[in-house]
């Protein structure tokens, strides 16, 4: 008898019938019969419960024909198999958290896995910078004689920590009461608000009751004034600011209605703290506030008087503006903050920036000249050559009648090193600055134009500060408490911006308002 080999469709069959394991050809007859015995359109009765092996109700050893039910057939109720698997699914979920090292499985976008970390947020930064702030009070607490307010104080700083999840405007209030508003009433009451503690707030009172007189407060020598004359500071053996009110006269307008009152302009530090938490949070959110307002080396310089919150409150709230398209009320606090002091030069770049990509530069720009005019125009008129003299060539002059080159810029560095024969000597800052400037502010301009986010802003005006500081003949602490603070602003603005769900997918959250195409989303 001769044997025929079969062809290739039986080969198929076989290895099919094969693979599909021995309950293939049974679960096909069992379905031939259920068609046959109990008409078209239902599915196979056939088989019972017992009968069926595992791995048909899990779907593992299923041909590629039986993947589904036949057309016409009942579906399917889900198996134990497939609610075992959820299940499993879930404490895979659950216990991802509590993994080694936290991290938990993740997919990456090439199919593979790869651990998701938990990076810090929002409440890391408050409490990191609220413990050295209740360390640093202390401190000043101590030198004062009221170690007992320490205690008190931090208990209510570690309860409002504890609420900030619940109420956290209400618990941001109370650390900026009790960490900064109240020891600074408490050190101004205890040292009086004329005490020499800054020259400059000395010299903004001084000049305040000189322009209560009907004088002029620049290109006056208030070497006359008692309190002046005790203050000292140990680097400059004579100091030239006796000679020079050398701001803006936006701080001598604020303290003339207290000097009439007879009262120091001190006590403007504890409402000015208030402008500038709340133009944090305008301009950044919540950890904006922790950020600058809540920040420890803003409460070293808020303690000691330095003028920088003044400024500070009108620049960031004059981006709190224009985030809600508000670029004439966002022009006028910018040309306060430039009439309150020249070092808010360093925020006019991002604020240009952003009134442009809105389109509003213009009613930006004209509302801060007009304040500007306003307020400077007088003084300009009664003396411009002094006006300019304090507040310009003073900075940027040489000799004894001149700023001195102080800190650890380069003109500093040059000091030290010998290079420059002492502080009074001259140095071409303006040739080093101007180029550099330039360079950064065009490479920071292309830079937003490719990809905008508010930390590449504020890392920018960061950048811009350290230009103007770096090179300039003073770099003062406060100098780099400001530079500091426009970092923090960019971590923060990251930390408060990040959305996990979209991270996740690699998607990006550094999109323009525009682009974004939501109305409103600047602000």
């Amino acid at each position: 008898m001769e044997h025929r080999r079969p062809g290739r469709r039986g080969d198929l069959r076989r290895r099919d019938r094969r693979r599909a394991g021995p309950r293939h050809s049974q679960g096909r007859e069992e379905g031939q019969e259920g068609q046959a015995g109990q008409g078209r359109g239902q599915g196979p009765r056939g088989g019972g419960k017992g009968s069926r092996g595992r791995s048909l109700r899990c779907g593992v050893g299923r041909g590629p024909a039986h993947a589904g039910p036949a057309r016409g057939a009942e579906p399917r109720k889900p198996g134990r198999c497939a609610q075992g698997k959820r299940r499993h699914d879930a404490a895979e979920l659950r216990g991802a958290g509590r993994r080694a090292g936290g991290g938990a499985a993740g997919r990456a976008l090439d199919g593979g896995h790869q651990p998701l970390r938990r990076l810090p947020g929002v409440g890391d930064f408050l409490v990191a910078f609220v413990a050295a702030d209740v360390l640093l009070l202390g401190l000043a607490l101590d030198l004062a004689g009221r170690t007992w307010l320490i205690v008190p104080l931090g208990l209510v700083a570690v309860l409002a920590i504890a609420g900030y999840r619940v109420r956290p405007e209400l618990a941001l209030a109370a650390l900026l009461l009790v960490l900064f508003l109240v020891p600074e009433a408490l050190l101004i009451a205890l040292r009086g608000a004329s005490a020499p503690v800054q020259d400059s707030v000395l010299l903004t009172d001084a000049a305040a009751g000189r322009l209560l007189h009907g004088g002029d407060p620049y290109g006056h020598d208030y070497i006359d004034d008692s309190a002046l004359r005790r203050f000292w500071a140990p680097e400059i053996p004579v100091n030239p600011l006796l000679a020079h009110y050398p701001y803006p006269p936006g701080l001598i307008l604020l303290a003339a209605p207290l000097r009439a009152l007879g009262l120091g302009s001190a006590w403007l530090w504890l409402p000015a703290l208030i402008a500038l938490a709340l133009a944090a949070y305008g301009a950044a959110g919540r950890a904006g506030v922790m950020a600058v307002a809540l920040n420890p080396l803003l409460l070293i310089d808020y303690l000691a008087l330095l003028n920088d919150v003044f400024f500070l409150a009108a620049g960031l709230g004059a981006v709190a503006l224009l985030r809600r398209r508000r670029a004439l009320a966002a022009g006028a606090l910018l040309g306060l903050a430039l009439v309150l002091k020249q070092t808010a030069v360093v925020l006019l770049p991002a604020l240009a920036w952003l009134s442009w990509r809105e389109g509003r530069w213009r009613q930006l720009l004209g509302a801060a000249a007009a304040v500007v005019v306003l307020l400077l125009g007088p003084f300009l008129l009664m003396s411009p050559g002094a006006l300019l003299a304090d507040t310009g060539s003073y900075f940027y002059g040489s000799g004894v009648d001149a700023f001195p080159i102080r800190g650890a810029g380069l003109p500093g560095l040059l000091v030290t090193a010998g290079f420059l024969p002492s502080r009074w000597a001259a140095f071409p800052a303006a040739l080093i600055q101007v180029p550099v400037l330039v360079l950064v502010l065009l490479g920071g301009w292309l830079w937003l134009r490719r990809r905008f986010s508010w930390p590449r802003l504020w890392l920018w005006s960061a950048v811009v500060a350290a230009v103007v500081f770096l090179f300039g003949r003073t770099l003062a602490p406060n100098y780099l408490t400001l530079i500091v603070l426009l970092v923090c602003l960019a971590a923060a603005s990251a930390v408060e911006d990040a959305d996990p769900a979209v991270a996740a997918v690699g998607g990006s959250v550094d999109r323009p308002p525009r682009e974004a195409g939501v109305e409103g989303a600047a602000g």
